[in-house]
């Protein structure tokens, strides 16, 4: 998740230094699906503040690698909160509020989930959870 993570920051145009990982690097996922649920949130993140800096802490947790991704922008309002995963929903001008719902459907079609856990409160914090993809010989792997 590590090199996944390093290329969609490199990919949104967030520089490295304002992207921090904590914890988990190795674990196996799919990583087309995180990419592109990261991507969205990297990219919110600079949209709501062109100076943002980000923090994602990983760990694995039952079998699933569990994410929180936090900004320091503005965050998301608390009448926002309650809708932010509904389609078409956006507090961008420009907006297509497609982001976050089709990254919330991508990962429940995985077996994973997305949640926001602070609305409201500056500084958007999502919980992104991802199945542990299995190895080789059908063990699921936490490590590569």
């Amino acid at each position: 998740i590590g090199q996944v993570i390093e290329q969609v920051a490199v990919d949104v145009n967030l520089p490295r230094a304002r992207c921090t990982l904590r914890g988990e690097r190795d674990a196996k996922v799919d990583a087309d699906a995180l990419g592109r649920v990261l991507a969205n949130l990297l990219r919110n993140a600079l949209e709501a503040s062109p100076s943002a800096r980000v923090t994602i802490d990983a760990r694995v947790v039952r079998g699933e690698l569990e994410l929180v991704v936090q900004d320091d922008g503005p965050g998301i309002t608390g009448e926002l909160a309650d809708r932010v995963f509904e389609p078409f929903v956006s507090s961008k001008q420009k907006g297509t509020g497609l982001g976050l719902a089709l990254s919330a459907r991508v990962l429940s079609f995985l077996g994973g989930g997305l949640e926001l856990l602070n609305p409201g409160e500056p500084g958007a914090r999502f919980r992104v959870r991802v199945p542990i993809v299995a190895s080789d010989d059908g063990e699921a792997e936490a490590t590569a």
